[in-house]
């Protein structure tokens, strides 16, 4: 009979499969015990549990349509997570500094006018849903952040980037006054601080001019509070000699009032 010789060769070849799989084993850890044919090919276990690259950027856009620094083509983070991320800074953090318009601010219309700003708006973001992309984020922000100022780059992204950068900034980072003046410094060469619009003249623009005109004029009112609310106290100058140069200044005021 046949049936013992087939079942020896049916035990033969399993155990040929048993040696030939523990020959393509490293080690029993988890990792280790998928044989190197289940980590090659399309259908490998790296590409399955893996983001693939085509998550990593939106196949709709072309990279020419975005500047140079894109944290997403850059591979700094995928696009999926960027715009989740994003998504949380719109909902969660922009009410803390309401520099934003939601209808203006779209992820689409950020990350092609600046990757500065997109960086920094996740890097805020991931601090808090994401913690574990927080350290690259912000690091590549300050690279982004150094490189705008040796070319003299400015815009208002640049400028809002540098406003969230003061806001949510690290514990020991203490250029929140100094990065607020060089901003300022940025919005006068745009002429922001000349900027005079009458009813009249909003009659002739359009919506999306609108938009972008309260957007300047919203940023460098947040200027104008900011540059007082992180402007330090002289470590050599006591409190109460600020008070007594405030009533010195009321003195002055009086002065001036009797003159008249």
């Amino acid at each position: 009979m046949n049936t013992s010789t087939d079942v020896q060769q049916a035990s033969g070849d399993a155990e040929d499969g048993s040696s030939n799989f523990l020959a393509e084993v490293d080690g029993l850890q988890p990792s280790s015990l998928f044989n190197k044919q289940a980590t090659r090919g399309k259908f490998s276990m790296e590409n399955i549990l893996s983001i693939g690259r085509e998550l990593d950027s939106d196949p709709a856009q072309s990279p020419s349509t975005f500047p140079e620094g894109d944290p997403i083509m850059k591979r700094v983070i995928s696009y999926h997570i960027a715009t989740s991320l994003f998504e949380g800074f719109i909902r969660s953090f922009n009410p803390f500094i309401c520099v934003f318009d939601p209808s203006f601010h779209t992820f689409q219309y950020v990350r092609e006018q600046s990757s500065f700003l997109l960086t920094v708006m996740l890097s805020v973001s991931a601090k808090a849903f994401n913690p574990s992309l927080y350290p690259d984020l912000h690091r590549y922000s300050e690279k982004l952040f150094s490189d705008a100022i040796a070319r003299g780059a400015k815009s208002p992204e640049i400028i809002q980037a540098i406003v969230l950068k003061t806001y949510w900034k690290q514990s020991d980072d203490t250029r929140s006054w100094p990065i607020i003046g060089y901003a300022i410094r940025l919005s006068m060469e745009l002429g922001w601080h000349k900027l005079l619009l009458k009813e009249e003249d909003m009659t002739a623009m359009s919506i999306g001019e609108i938009l972008k005109r309260r957007n300047i004029e919203r940023t460098w009112l947040v200027l104008f509070v900011y540059d007082r609310r992180f402007v330090p106290l002289p470590k050599d100058i006591p409190s109460k000699k600020l008070k007594s140069d405030q009533h010195e200044l009321a003195k002055w005021e009086t002065l001036d009032d009797r003159a008249k």
